[in-house]
């Protein structure tokens, strides 16, 4: 292996913790532990790059790592040079639409038109890169499904482990019918919880309780949540979470990566039973007593997803997120693109950064 390309959209070093800074980390302890084997390590986003003659994508400007740019560290400089990488690791952030206009050799090779997500042009030219023969971590195909939740869910009940269970989950064609179906079903079913299939930040999440709302009420505030948006929605039954005594939810967020699985937080509400953090969620170091108790269950669990997905292709590094619960841990959800919680992850992401980067070196990749 002679070169790996980071596919960021991130280029310095971030003033703050957070998603961008573990990018940057990640790349800077790849490039130190590289240095002095002969393997160049560069940062690269879509906008540098350039079709051959021969139809295949190159890298035509990014960003090259200078072992020698400063006296106590190296950096990442600048270059416009020809780059064939060996390796690419998806690293990006996909956060907005973008037009390829001016970039007409690209748009052809990766048959896009006009204005789109910019996660699309991500998708389309990690997936060319693979087609050359390129290694992909995270492969597409695996960030592509956990993105959905429906196709996800589906997934994974076909991949069941005895380690967790997954809430009993419906794709909404007709909201009446739906809620009937759960009601029908499970005669202990405490509420509901409506998810958009495609989302993130605990966005458009909505629980209904039987203890808070009459059964035709929520039929009636979920047929006209669904019936005023353009989105697919799936629906959840309510599964409580085990007591805690200083807040009303808490989940449990695990990483996978290169068939490694490492701890990773709790995100908790003390007022909510949504905990993420877009929605006024807190985040913390997982208490020792959960992993004392439960530790050991968490990782055989977070490797069973992990298991699970890498039959879809390489994985980087994705989060999976747990609930505990009276009838053993539930799997929420998965994300290949983990942020990481801006205080107790401070040294953690160095750790996972670390780790992940000598198991591209090592041949676990």
């Amino acid at each position: 292996m002679k070169s790996i390309g980071i596919f960021v959209g991130v280029r310095k070093e971030p003033a703050v913790l957070g998603p961008s800074i573990f990018r940057y980390l990640f790349a800077k302890s790849l490039a130190f532990k590289t240095a002095s084997r002969g393997i160049d390590v560069f940062c690269f986003d879509w906008t540098g790059l350039d079709v051959d003659p021969k139809g295949n994508l190159f890298v035509s400007s990014c960003w090259k790592w200078n072992a020698a740019a400063t006296r106590k560290q190296g950096r990442f400089v600048k270059t416009d040079s020809v780059s064939y990488p060996d390796m690419i690791i998806d690293s990006k952030l996909y956060l907005k639409r973008v037009s390829l206009k001016e970039y007409p050799n690209l748009r052809r090779s990766l048959s896009l038109k006009g204005s789109v997500p910019e996660r699309q042009v991500g998708e389309a030219v990690l997936k060319k890169f693979k087609l050359q023969g390129v290694r992909v971590l995270t492969a597409p195909a695996v960030s592509s499904l956990v993105r959905n939740k429906w196709a996800f869910y589906d997934f994974m009940e076909a991949h069941k482990s005895r380690h967790f269970f997954q809430p009993e989950t419906v794709l909404i064609n007709n909201p009446r019918a739906a809620v009937d179906l759960f009601v029908s079903r499970r005669k202990d079913l405490k509420g509901l919880i409506l998810k958009p299939v495609s989302g993130s930040g605990g966005k458009d999440i909505r629980l209904f309780t039987f203890e808070k709302y009459p059964l035709e009420d929520i039929k009636k505030k979920i047929a006209k949540i669904v019936s005023a948006s353009k989105k697919e929605f799936i629906l959840q039954e309510f599964v409580e979470p085990l007591p805690c005594r200083s807040a009303k939810s808490l989940d449990l967020r695990m990483f996978y990566g290169l068939g490694t699985v490492f701890t990773g937080y709790c995100r908790y509400s003390v007022d909510s039973e949504i905990s993420n953090v877009a929605r006024g969620g807190k985040t913390a170091k997982i208490p020792s007593r959960i992993l004392s108790e439960h530790g050991v269950e968490l990782k055989k669990a977070t490797l069973a997803v992990g298991s699970a997905l890498s039959e879809l292709g390489d994985i980087f590094l994705v989060s999976v997120d747990f609930m505990l619960t009276k009838r053993g841990l539930c799997l929420i959800e998965a994300n290949g693109q983990p942020g990481f919680d801006k205080k107790a992850q401070a040294s953690d992401i160095l750790r996972i950064n670390g780790s992940l980067a000598q198991g591209i070196l090592s041949g676990k990749a």
